[in-house]
């Protein structure tokens, strides 16, 4: 009997898992690093530069690239968008960097948006759960109605929902140290 019980606590364990799809967030481990590392440094005014140049050069490969395949196989081609391609690392890599450095002339502003970057990687690690939650839970999804508000209402919910959870993550120390 007890060991029934451990098998099919194990498998809700497990099938809870499963659907979080944590190959996710795993899969973008070295994106954290390189970020917690690119936080960390200081790039002069000529680095960043070539970095911004190198994010222009990934931005026009993937159109190109893609084109050509497409205009070859006279298919649909998204080979070259994936999120692992180097292509687009050095578009991430310039559009973090100018992120970075870019300060607005309006405090408020520059408040506003200090306040979202503290939330942003607590905001990140919840994103997918709230999408998800969403579906399954009030079945909430880009076919629910009009595609294009369907995107817009749902981005607007899980932005305000992840950032809000990530805010109270923040306000608890023992998350804050550890997790966010």
């Amino acid at each position: 009997m007890g060991g029934e019980l451990i098998k099919k606590g194990a498998n809700a364990i497990n099938g809870d898992v499963n659907s979080m799809n944590m190959h996710i967030v795993l899969g973008y481990i070295s994106y954290f690093v390189l970020g917690y590392y690119l936080d960390n440094i200081t790039l002069n005014k000529k680095r960043r530069i070539v970095v911004y140049v190198m994010g222009l050069l990934g931005f026009g490969s993937t159109i190109v690239l893609d084109l050509i395949v497409a205009l070859k196989t006279q298919k649909y081609c998204d080979n070259y968008y994936g999120n692992f391609t180097i292509n687009v690392l050095l578009e991430a890599l310039a559009v973090f960097i100018w992120f970075k450095y870019r300060h607005y002339e309006n405090d408020r502003l520059n408040a506003f948006i200090q306040k979202i970057a503290k939330y942003s990687f607590g905001a990140y690690l919840v994103h997918a759960l709230v999408i998800e939650q969403l579906n399954t839970r009030i079945g909430l999804n880009t076919l629910s109605f009009n595609s294009i508000l369907a995107v817009l209402c749902i981005g607007a919910i899980v932005f305000v929902v992840s950032f809000g959870i990530s805010a109270i993550l923040n306000h608890i120390s023992v998350l804050r140290k550890y997790i966010v």
